[in-house]
């Protein structure tokens, strides 16, 4: 089919604003997709992950350290009780032998709650060491992540300006196709790219079709190249420079 008041040179304006455009919406991908800004998601989730433990973890000792508190309270008294009682049964104060036998009891009663008390203690003490050790490797962990998050935002950041400069070039260099190419022909060429996804005018290459990549027959081949006028591809519909 043919396309009148398209000829062969409207066909290269609409072909270097095709390529215009394509790489200004690369550029403009590129933009989105940053690779560094993907390692720095990646470092910025692994550093909510240390800091979220990390709290965690401070959470955890915090507890321990009341509970640790506590229990040194409890023993301290339970001991002091214990060692008050046994002063005063070697005092000789109490003359009662069954008084003094209950009193030596209850020293003994005492005696065992402390120690006790203090093997629960010293397990506590043990799991806050263990803590505590897993609390300055998350520790050193988030500040070597900062660190990385700091340099990795400095790259993003100059890759951002790099990449956003070149789009800034890009889009003017499109602009100055688009000023080229007449309003009639400029409304066909973006209704097909909507049409195509994208890609509304490609060139032949090899008797190929530069939009979909499928050879064009030889019957077909002969019409574009003899035609005054751009044709659409026999397989895609796109507009064909040859």
């Amino acid at each position: 089919m043919s396309l009148p008041q398209v000829g062969r040179d409207e066909g290269r304006l609409l072909l270097r604003l095709q390529r215009a455009d394509l790489e200004v919406e690369q550029l403009r991908a590129r933009l989105a997709n940053l690779p560094e800004q993907r390692v720095l998601e990646e470092i910025e989730a692994e550093l909510a992950a240390v800091e979220r433990e990390g709290g965690e973890v401070e959470e955890e000792l915090a507890r321990l350290g009341r509970e640790v508190r506590k229990l040194e309270a409890d023993a301290a008294g339970i001991r002091r009780k214990a060692e008050s009682e046994e002063s005063r049964l070697l005092s000789g104060d109490i003359s009662n032998p069954r008084e003094a036998a209950s009193v030596q009891a209850e020293v003994e009663s005492l005696k065992r709650r402390a120690s006790g008390v203090e093997e629960v203690l010293l397990g506590l003490m043990v799991e806050r060491e263990e803590l505590e050790t897993r609390a300055a490797r998350l520790k050193k962990r988030r500040e070597e992540l900062l660190a990385r998050r700091a340099e990795q935002v400095a790259l993003r950041d100059r890759a951002r300006e790099e990449v956003g400069r070149a789009l800034v070039e890009a889009e003017e260099r499109r602009r100055a196709e688009a000023a080229g190419v007449s309003s009639p022909l400029l409304t066909l060429y973006e209704e097909l790219r909507r049409q195509k996804g994208g890609v509304g005018v490609a060139a032949v290459e090899g008797g190929v079709c530069g939009g979909c990549r499928l050879s064009l027959s030889p019957v077909f081949l002969e019409e574009v190249r003899a035609s005054p006028y751009l044709l659409r591809c026999e397989h895609c519909g796109r507009l064909l420079v040859p």
